[in-house]
C-alpha cells in the first residue's frame, strides 16, 4: 500500500510539474527598445487558469508611474527593491481582488536610458520582460 501511495504522489508531482514550466502568462512591451520620452504600451495576457490576483512590477528607474489602462481595479505603489525588477525601485500594481484570465494593458513613459527588468504575475505564474530605453 505504501508503495502505491508513493507512486501516486510522484505521478501527480510529475504531471503538474513546477509552476514556471509552462506559464499561462505573457508580458509584452511596445516599442521595445523605446526612446526617452516615448510612451511604452504594456500588455499582460493570461490564459487557461482560474481566478487569481494580478500583480505587475515595472522598473521605476526607467519608467514614469504607469497608468491603470484597462487593468482590473487596483492601484500602483512605489516600492524598493523587489527581485521582480532586478532589485531596483519599482512601481508595483496589485489587483484589489481575484480576477479571471484575460488581456489587460497599461502604459508608461520611458524616462531614463538603460535595460530594465519588469514582471507580471497571476497567482503563482510569472512572466518577465526586459525593456531597453535608449
Amino acid at each position: 500500500m505504501r508503495a502505491f501511495v508513493v507512486a501516486a504522489v510522484t505521478a501527480v508531482a510529475m504531471i503538474s510539474g513546477p509552476v514556471w514550466a509552462l506559464s499561462p502568462v505573457t508580458f509584452e512591451a511596445s516599442p521595445n527598445p523605446a526612446v526617452i520620452g516615448q510612451r511604452v504600451d504594456f500588455t499582460v495576457s493570461v490564459q487557461g487558469v482560474g481566478a487569481a490576483r494580478e500583480q505587475i512590477w515595472v522598473a521605476a528607474r526607467g519608467l514614469s508611474k504607469p497608468t491603470l489602462g484597462n487593468l482590473p481595479p487596483g492601484s500602483w505603489a512605489y516600492e524598493c527593491c523587489p527581485a521582480e525588477t532586478g532589485y531596483g525601485p519599482a512601481w508595483h500594481y496589485r489587483s484589489m481582488s481575484t480576477v479571471f484570465p484575460g488581456t489587460h494593458s497599461f502604459d508608461a513613459d520611458a524616462r531614463q536610458p538603460g535595460t530594465f527588468t519588469n514582471t507580471a504575475a497571476f497567482g503563482p505564474y510569472r512572466a518577465s520582460l526586459t525593456l531597453r530605453v535608449l
